[in-house]
């Protein structure tokens, strides 16, 4: 995530990417980006790509969950074996920690009386007794942004033993594919904090927060990820899938993301 307007610093959950049109040209720039020698490309035949879609929490749209189904079968026709296969973990697990880890980002950037306020919000909560927490809620978003470098250990000792499950788990797999949101693209909402913004998902309301959901996995346990477009809604909004890797497999994730433009016809303007 970037920084707070004015300030330029790396925190712990910012990444670096480059964006392009074609998997091609992204492999170009991430060669600059990164300064490395002339990579290798490997053929998708025989890749094994666990299909991350069942997320009991994560609410998902139709249209998403039927663009993600058909970015699978595009892969299967290019030689990888796609299977659904759920995480090594639990999904409120990891959005619980991701936003624990997170939102004390965002906190370190808000002017001191809005930072005061969620304070004063968090001695509440504390003051109240009650130890159970909606992530989603806005009482998470004030307890997490005041958190204490002590919460915030302890939240990244919890995320060091999910990236150690992750990492075990991905033994049996090369990739993972994924949703990248829960709906398409849509109108950018910022009327009132976020927690208590909604967006809709199949004529449901859900909490704002949510868009949080399918990027956490990578985001938060520090995984390389490329975003590729695979189809559009009928009113022309883009909708894309998220491709996961191991440490260093950024070059891997190209080549699946070139596998599925042969298929996909590619980036198509809104």
């Amino acid at each position: 995530m970037p920084p707070p307007p004015g300030r330029y610093v790396e925190y712990d959950l910012g990444v670096a990417g480059p964006m392009a049109r074609t998997a091609d040209d992204l492999r170009s720039l991430y060669g600059v980006l990164r300064g490395a020698q002339e990579p290798s490309t490997r053929d998708v035949t025989g890749a094994r790509i666990a299909l991350w879609l069942d997320a009991p929490g994560f609410p998902l749209a139709s249209d998403v969950r039927a663009a993600i189904e058909h970015a699978a079968d595009h892969l299967r026709k290019q030689g990888a074996h796609v299977e659904l296969a759920p995480l090594p973990f639990a999904t409120d697990e990891l959005i619980e920690n991701y936003l624990a880890l997170l939102y004390p980002i965002i906190g370190a950037g808000l002017p001191n009386p809005v930072y005061d306020k969620l304070g004063q919000a968090r001695d509440a909560h504390i003051a109240s007794g009650d130890d159970t927490l909606d992530p989603y809620g806005m009482t998470a978003m004030a307890v997490h942004s005041t958190a204490s470098y002590r919460d915030v250990a302890r939240a990244q000792a919890k995320r060091q033993a999910l990236k150690d499950a992750f990492a075990a788990w991905f033994e049996q797999w090369d990739a993972v594919l994924a949703p990248i949101s829960a709906i398409p693209a849509m109108t950018h909402r910022q009327d009132g904090p976020l927690p208590e913004r909604t967006i809709e998902v199949d004529d449901v309301d859900v909490g704002y927060t949510h868009l949080f959901d399918w990027v956490s996995l990578a985001t938060n346990l520090h995984l390389p990820a490329v975003a590729a477009p695979v189809t559009q809604t009928s009113t022309g909004l883009p909708i894309g899938a998220q491709l996961i890797g191991g440490w260093h497999d950024e070059h891997f994730l190209i080549d699946i993301a070139e596998a599925l433009e042969r298929e996909t016809g590619g980036f198509r303007a809104p």
